[in-house]
């Protein structure tokens, strides 16, 4: 939901996966951008969707957001991946990379950016996101699955409690948010609220790993806020 006012007020809800929650907000975003007036948004699986030229912006403007052109092209770029000739691992990195879904960036790269065509795209989406996560990482995931490695973007790796951060030998990580765990390959447990620091590079700057609680209900600003101690 979108509300105008003082302040303008955007809910999201914490039941959705990350990705879409970042696309859902910068969809709220375009709302708010392109005065639209409140908004509720919602999710209508069992219905036909009908086009609307507000919703149609909306959408268009959290795709330019979250996965404009150039950053899509570099992340591919970075890793000396082929951007019309993805893997379904590929995908699932270069998506989490971005902040997006896998299925969000899926779409945008056949219907949008003309990068791949209809065949691969329906190939790629008939993936478990469940298996892939698992497969991905070696061993089993039951929440969410972060790659990240020195070809990460700038901005902030951002966790949920459970979640599971997988990381190149190399690396090193500082913070009480996560716990560091070599077998059977290295990767990083989120456990806490708070923010950390993971170092994949002498000679790049550290990028944070925020982590918050799973299904966090408050304002965005004080998710990755540490539990008060006992005596606090």
């Amino acid at each position: 939901m979108y509300a105008p006012g003082a302040p303008p007020t955007i809910l999201i809800s914490a039941n959705r996966p990350s990705g879409r929650r970042r696309y859902t907000c910068g969809h709220e975003l375009g709302h708010h951008v392109f005065c639209h007036g409140t908004r509720l948004d919602e999710l209508a699986h069992d219905e036909a969707e009908t086009w609307n030229p507000e919703e149609f912006v909306a959408q268009r403007f959290a795709a330019a957001l979250l996965m404009p052109k150039l950053a899509v092209e570099s992340a591919f770029a970075r890793r000396h991946w082929t951007i019309s000739r993805p893997t379904k691992n590929e995908v699932f990195i270069i998506a989490q990379d971005l902040g997006v879904g896998y299925a969000t960036l899926v779409g945008y790269l056949e219907r949008v950016l003309n990068c791949i065509a209809a065949p691969v795209a329906t190939s790629l989406l008939k993936v478990s996101l469940r298996r892939l996560r698992s497969q991905i990482a070696g061993f089993n995931i039951e929440h969410d699955l972060v790659v990240a490695d020195e070809h990460w973007g700038g901005r902030p790796i951002d966790l949920e409690t459970g979640d599971v951060l997988l990381l190149p030998k190399t690396a090193s990580f500082e913070g009480n948010c996560a716990i560091f765990v070599s077998d059977p390959v290295p990767h990083l447990q989120a456990v806490a609220p708070g923010v950390g620091a993971v170092m994949f590079v002498h000679n790049l700057p550290p990028v944070a790993v925020r982590v918050s609680r799973r299904e966090y209900a408050g304002l965005a600003r004080y998710r990755h806020l540490e539990d008060a101690g006992d005596d606090d």
